[in-house]
């Protein structure tokens, strides 16, 4: 709508030229289409200078580093306006995109031996689809900014030891399609997610090694329904507190389970018999 709205403020502005430069466009009308034409390419040549430099300083700020293993530059020996560049870092030029130039598609985090907490700033990218913050040492609570991020379609938290908190905002995930949070310690539980029955493109979900004693409020029955009905279902629980009738219940739930990772499950106690 942009070139649109140019064009009709040109085309106004005309009305208030004066009498001999309305007579150069009368004269020449290529000026007019010559001139609009400009100004498009000006506007297309700002949408595809989109970046998350911004955020890529926060957390350079902060210390963070990726996994030296991955290819690209080391974030310590280059300039930040080569970003795109680094280790850990996909664009969206680099996946075909021009129009969305160097905002980031792919940010990798994960396994670089990181502590401490994930910054706010996170929550902030323009159009963010892979995050990897998996294999740290991260503590803190998760921030609930992250989920601002609603385009993902992959989000990895496992490996770490953040401290349980209620995560609003996940619900929000109507897109996301993996997420990993095994091996959390201390454990979280289904009180520390929202409702998640609209996240139906759901596919591999990953909740090992936790206190559930019940799985969070997801709507397994309709998951990828619509979008996918053919579309299967990875689900890991082990290592929680989940009876078998829970486990049978979300299992006959939805007809496109195709792996159902849930043994073992840890004990727990109801006075005076303790479960296994």
């Amino acid at each position: 709508y942009l070139p649109l709205l140019i064009l009709l403020i040109k085309i106004k502005a005309f009305n208030f030229l004066p009498m001999g430069q309305k007579h150069f466009y009368k004269k020449f009308p290529l000026a007019i289409v010559l001139t609009l034409l400009l100004q498009i390419v000006t506007v297309l040549q700002v949408l595809g200078q989109c970046d998350d430099k911004e955020i890529i300083q926060a957390l350079y700020d902060a210390g963070w580093r990726p996994d030296p293993t991955l290819p690209g530059a080391n974030w310590d020996d280059a300039n930040i306006n080569s970003y795109p560049s680094w280790k850990g870092i996909e664009t969206w030029r680099e996946r075909g995109d021009a129009s969305k130039g160097d905002c980031i598609y792919n940010l990798d985090l994960g396994n670089a031996d990181q502590t401490g907490d994930i910054p706010a700033s996170i929550g902030n990218f323009t159009d963010l689809r892979l995050l990897w913050f998996d294999g740290n040492e991260l503590t803190g609570t998760i921030p609930n900014e992250i989920f601002n991020n609603t385009n993902l379609t992959n989000l990895y938290l496992q490996g770490n030891r953040f401290t349980p908190s209620l995560l609003s905002g996940f619900e929000n995930l109507t897109n996301l399609v993996t997420f990993g949070f095994s091996g959390n310690e201390p454990g979280f539980s289904e009180l520390n997610f929202p409702d998640l029955s609209g996240l139906n493109n759901i596919n591999l979900f990953f909740l090992d090694d936790h206190d559930f004693n019940d799985l969070p409020a997801i709507d397994f029955g309709n998951i990828n329904q619509v979008v996918n009905p053919n579309g299967n279902l990875s689900l890991s629980v082990p290592n929680n507190k989940l009876t078998f009738e829970d486990l049978m219940r979300f299992a006959s739930l939805n007809p496109r389970l195709t792996t159902f990772n849930f043994s073992p499950q840890r004990a727990f106690s109801v006075s005076p018999n303790t479960y296994t």
